[in-house]
């Protein structure tokens, strides 16, 4: 019983942190989560504390994002077009770190940065599905969803639920 989750089951795709509600006609603040005639869905917006106290998660400023492990945030992540705008560097704290020129070409290193493992894996990852989707023209929340679910594919959960925008 391999059922996989989709775009429409999560609710933070539609959490203020994250969309406008400009588009959605059934506002409502409710406890339970629903889905009315294709809406977005609804919830009670979460304690803010809760994200910000969290010891795992992800936090996106624009598009840079910093990576939250065992209450310490690693960051910068960041991502620019090189000079000749034929390929992409990658950036931790300013300082680049590896470059994407093709999907055959792909290097990185972050090992002068001393970053703990785990932190390493949810930073590629989310700067790979960043970089996928910029590439293929994705919007924001499909972006989103591939970080989601390229994270939890890698049993990288904790991380992939608490995905949010800097305050």
């Amino acid at each position: 019983d391999d059922a996989r989750t989709t775009l429409t089951d999560f609710h933070w795709f539609r959490h203020p942190d994250f969309a406008d509600f400009s588009d959605c006609r059934h506002r409502e603040s409710s406890a339970e989560f629903k889905q009315r005639e294709g809406c977005c869905v609804q919830f009670q917006i979460p304690n803010p504390l809760s994200l910000t106290m969290s010891s795992n998660g992800i936090i996106f400023d624009g598009a840079r994002f910093w990576v939250k492990h065992r209450r310490r945030d690693y960051g910068p992540f960041d991502y620019e077009w090189n000079r000749e705008y034929d390929g992409v560097e990658l950036l931790y704290q300013g300082q680049k770190f590896g470059e994407f020129c093709s999907c055959e070409e792909i290097f990185c290193d972050l090992k002068p940065f001393s970053l703990p493992q785990r932190v390493v894996e949810v930073a590629v990852i989310t700067l790979g599905a960043i970089l996928f989707g910029v590439l293929n023209g994705l919007d924001e929340a499909h972006k989103r969803w591939a970080i989601y679910d390229h994270l939890t594919r890698r049993g990288l959960d904790r991380f992939a639920k608490q995905i949010r925008r800097a305050s």
